[in-house]
């Protein structure tokens, strides 16, 4: 059960990771093929999955990945963001919101929606 979503976006960083760091680190090796969030062959960027997934864990996976990042480079700098949009809950509002990095830490961005008056 539950919904789908679908995710568009990508966070880079600066400085890529050091291959070194990546063989034999089990949490950024989980994520060189993630289900919700995936870490680029370069090592300088989390991106999107293509495909439609469920997104239950995407901030708690990517909180991982980011600490885990910081840990081998403290001066990591983060830019962009990773933008969701699900199927819905039914309750007319729209599931739509974004994740970046600001400060070292992964926050969840929601827009507001503002209807016209009649």
């Amino acid at each position: 059960m539950g919904y789908y979503s679908r995710a568009r976006g990508e966070i880079s960083f600066n400085p890529e990771l050091p291959r070194y760091a990546v063989r034999g680190n089990p949490i950024i090796y989980k994520y060189l093929e993630g289900e919700d969030i995936v870490l680029d062959a370069e090592f300088s960027t989390i991106v999107a999955p293509e495909d439609s997934f469920k997104a239950y864990w995407i901030k708690d996976n990517l909180t991982e990945l980011v600490a885990e990042i910081l840990r081998v480079n403290p001066d990591t700098l983060f830019e962009d963001f990773i933008e969701i949009e699900g199927e819905g809950d039914g309750s007319g509002e729209p599931d739509l919101w974004r994740l970046k990095v600001k400060d070292g830490k992964v926050v969840e961005v929601r827009p507001t929606m503002v209807w016209p008056e009649d």
